[in-house]
């Protein structure tokens, strides 16, 4: 093994240490996991801000189609009686929100995809979101519909990201971008 190829190999230039080597390796897959992950990392199309229990905002990826935007509101002493909603048409594109009245708490926010042109009249999927509020919660123990809500980690209503939902807390208002206006934190 004393070629003469194998000798010039050996000395063209500096060489690297078994070291050298096994640390470069060791950062270049590093590297490659962090932008992997990151790259795989998709922003959720849906927000729900949930502010309080006085105002809701919905961005525009709520709304799949047509979709029907019911928000449950409570008033107390939350008897049967004390539970009401308020009802909005949605198209895709739209983005509200909705605020409760001084007296009354939002609970819970359900939307209904109304017929979808391509599937004649079947309905689109209902889908709620539970209001993990703190001031909701009361309100919520009261409501006689307990309904499956998305928003549920380890049998609890929770802040997060749900089947591509972000649900969150801070954020009320819209900005012009659609995003939660900045000066809207509470």
């Amino acid at each position: 093994m004393n070629s003469k190829n194998e000798k010039s190999l050996d000395s063209d230039g500096p060489r690297l240490s078994r070291r050298q080597i096994l640390k470069a390796t060791a950062a270049s897959a590093a590297s490659g996991a962090v932008l992997a992950g990151t790259a795989g990392a998709t922003e959720p199309t849906r927000r729900i801000n949930f502010c309080g229990c006085s105002q809701v905002c919905l961005n525009a990826g709520v709304v799949e189609y047509e979709d029907v935007v019911t928000i449950w509101l409570a008033t107390e002493p939350f008897g049967p009686d004390d539970f009401e909603t308020a009802t909005r048409i949605l198209t895709v594109g739209d983005r509200t929100c909705f605020e409760a009245d001084h007296h009354q708490k939002i609970i819970a926010v359900k939307r209904e995809t109304k017929p979808l042109p391509t599937n004649g009249s079947e309905d689109g999927p209902t889908v709620w979101w539970g209001n993990p509020s703190r001031c909701a919660k009361k309100a919520l123990e009261a409501w006689d519909m307990n309904p499956s809500f998305e928003n549920t980690k380890d049998g609890s209503l929770s802040y997060g990201t749900f089947d591509g939902t972000e649900v969150l807390r801070s954020n009320c208002g819209f900005g012009p971008s659609g995003g939660a206006h900045p000066g809207n934190k509470r």
